[in-house]
């Protein structure tokens, strides 16, 4: 139990179902990536690349081509004749006037004045502007592009059997390996036919995509997670605590187990003198006797020796000797012969002067003396 490292394992659980939930997240990307709305798309653009294409052909660059200019039809005429419209534009303000060119007018270029031929190059090249089939074809080409990229973009090669999610996938669920690596095969030839696509402009049938694996990866989480609450459910120091205790008593058992004899003896006396106790009966005869015994001692020595001393220091005082009995003991007490009724407490401290105080501590100092040298007990 105490080699049991509860956080550590919490820890590597945490780790392994990050690491599933990172592999469901690129599962799904590339589904989604790949999914079929997106080459519907696709084939739509393609589809409508290639008509506008052809109408171009009919109708686009190939009517400007000659054999002294060579770049009609690229980027840069395509913006050289834009910007020229542009400036036409500009120059045929107020508006009240004809648009450019008209009959007579210069070459916003050269400033020659423009010949039929000429007008009627310009008037052909602004109506090519205004249907704009020549835009039309590159934003398609660059819609084409752009998705070409994002084919590019897509991953399929993160499911190596070097790669922590084939490990993990093995080691809980080893039968979905196969699953996994069919749909990932299945996107990587979606994903190169649709670059195909693109660089041939051509739409061609495509198989579905099969299951994902998603679902499985969803178990497996569930599993560990699992797992690791049941370990978070047990308390290691109070699993700990009960067999402490077990083997304690084990321990005891054990020294019990060599030390029964001398126990076993020890209680047997304890019992024994337990029931004697109770059958000797009272002991108020040896009380009596006692105190019998030290009324004789006290009255007939102590009392006597301690009067005698006290007439002799001068006058009367007026106190007397008592005895008291307590738990089979008697004590003695030097108290007030008669005592005044109206003075509560009444106590020779209280009473006598101090000279009186005096007279019967030496009374009592010398009596006391006198018994134990005697051998007598008072």
């Amino acid at each position: 139990m105490k080699s049991l490292n509860i956080d550590e394992k919490v820890k590597s659980y945490n780790s392994k179902i990050s690491d599933l939930k990172g592999l469901k997240e690129k599962l799904e990307a590339v589904g989604e990536q790949l999914k079929d709305e997106f080459f519907d798309d696709l084939c739509g653009v393609i589809t409508s690349f290639i008509q506008v294409s052809e109408l171009a052909k009919k109708m686009g660059v190939d009517q400007f081509k000659c054999d002294y200019f060579t770049q009609v039809g690229s980027d840069e005429w395509y913006q050289f004749i834009k910007a020229a419209k542009q400036l036409a534009v500009a120059e045929g303000e107020p508006t009240e006037t004809e648009p450019y060119p008209q009959k007579g007018e210069r070459c916003l270029l050269c400033r020659q004045v423009l010949s039929d031929e000429a007008l009627n190059l310009i008037r052909r090249i602004w109506k090519f502007l205004e249907d704009d089939i020549q835009k039309k074809l590159k934003d398609m080409g660059d819609s084409l592009k752009k998705n070409k990229e994002k084919l590019e973009a897509v991953q399929t090669n993160f499911f190596k059997e070097d790669s922590v999610y084939y490990r993990l996938v093995q080691e809980n669920k080893a039968e979905h390996l196969v699953v996994i690596q069919n749909f990932l095969k299945a996107c990587e030839s979606r994903k190169k036919g649709g670059m195909e696509f693109i660089e041939k402009t051509k739409t061609d049938p495509r198989t579905p995509l099969p299951e994902s694996g998603v679902k499985g990866i969803d178990d497996m989480i569930s599993a560990l997670e699992k797992q690791q609450d049941d370990l978070l459910k047990k308390d290691p120091v109070e699993e700990i605590g009960k067999l402490e205790k077990a083997l304690m008593l084990y321990r005891h058992r054990q020294i019990l187990k060599k030390t029964r004899k001398d126990v076993t003896a020890y209680v047997a006396g304890r019992v024994w003198a337990s029931s004697v106790t109770k059958s000797i009966g009272t002991t108020a005869h040896i009380t009596k006797k006692h105190d019998a015994l030290f009324e004789e001692v006290v009255k007939e020595g102590y009392v006597k020796e301690f009067n005698r001393i006290l007439g002799q220091l001068g006058p009367h005082i007026n106190v007397r000797v008592d005895t008291i009995s307590k738990k089979g003991a008697t004590y003695k007490q030097i108290v007030l012969d008669k005592c005044a009724t109206t003075i509560p407490d009444a106590t020779p401290a209280k009473i006598l002067s101090e000279g009186e105080k005096r007279a019967v501590s030496l009374a009592d100092f010398p009596t006391r003396t006198s018994r134990n040298q005697t051998g007598k007990v008072w």
